[in-house]
């Protein structure tokens, strides 16, 4: 096996290196490590048969949603971390691009020891191929997961159709640091999932969490 991956001894694979995900997953002998997460999510679950997992890693949240029985698109850019995905998700429709609001271009990405902290980045060591989501005739999503180190603004810009016409559930990070890293405001980001799902509800994670935080996540729920 590849010395940059470890398999639990539930047959998972993690990366040996990563200082975050994979390391907990090693303490908890799963690749699913945040059993409270999952938690506040299932409630708004129980319709949803397709979820777009974007910026999935090693198949964390992938891996749990295909667990409660959802089809699930899975999009990760690293390639190291795809590699533990297709195994960990075999189920899953898995593609090794980055979502954004340009097709067919590629953009430079920078693989850290913390590998769920990797980013596009124009000084990045490795390069990745860009897609529209909205162009690659997906099934339809009811639940996307976004999570994607501050490209998030680009991701959804390049699925503002589905947005607009199937108004899925978006459950999206926010963090301060990496969205002004491309120049983009929490605001800003807020308002562009908002303008296209139209009416919506706001439910924070963690639940004390409030706007004007570093990092916490946002799940936008449709009227």
């Amino acid at each position: 096996m590849n010395p940059e991956i470890t398999q639990l001894p539930n047959g998972q694979w993690v990366i040996t290196h990563d200082t975050h995900l994979s390391k907990w997953a090693v303490e908890h002998g799963s690749i699913i490590t945040d059993p409270s997460l999952f938690r506040f999510l299932k409630p708004f679950m129980g319709d949803v048969e397709v979820v777009w997992d974007i910026g999935a890693n090693i198949g964390d949240h992938t891996r749990q949603y295909l667990d409660w029985g959802k089809t699930v698109v899975a999009v990760e850019p690293n390639p190291l971390a795809y590699q533990c995905l297709v195994h960990n998700c075999p189920e899953a429709t898995a593609l090794n691009v980055a979502a954004s609001d340009i097709a067919g271009d590629t953009l430079g990405f920078m693989c850290l020891d913390n590998v769920g902290a990797s980013r596009i980045n124009s000084e990045g060591d490795i390069t990745v191929l860009t897609v529209r989501l909205d162009g690659l005739g997906l099934a339809v999503p009811q639940f996307v997961k976004l999570d994607v180190e501050g490209w998030e603004f680009f991701a959804l810009k390049g699925m503002e159709n589905t947005l607009r016409q199937y108004r899925p559930m978006v459950f999206c990070e926010i963090n301060d640091g990496a969205l002004a890293a491309n120049a983009v405001t929490p605001a800003q980001l807020i308002h562009l999932i908002k303008r296209h799902l139209g009416m919506c509800n706001m439910h924070f994670y963690p639940p004390d969490a409030k706007l004007g935080d570093p990092q916490f996540d946002i799940l936008f729920v449709p009227q």
